[in-house]
């Protein structure tokens, strides 16, 4: 039988209400994922990034699919 892995992709609503937390995270890079295209999505993202810098964790790149912004960071 095979080990379940952590999750990787996670949505930025789930996080900024707190029902996800980051801080003990097994995985090294993780992937944030907007809902929609607007300015509230980019910076529901950038929001995120700037407080899960103060946990250890740095931006890699953020890009935009035709549905979603998404964030890819990495525990420093």
């Amino acid at each position: 039988m095979s080990q379940m892995r952590a999750p990787r992709i996670f949505q930025a609503p789930k996080i900024l209400s707190g029902e996800i937390s980051l801080i003990n995270h097994p995985l090294r890079y993780v992937v944030v994922a907007s809902r929609g295209l607007g300015d509230e999505s980019l910076d529901e993202l950038l929001t995120i990034v700037e407080v899960e810098e103060q946990r250890g964790w740095e931006l890699v790149n953020i890009t935009r699919t035709d549905v979603q912004y998404m964030a890819f960071i990495r525990r420093r």
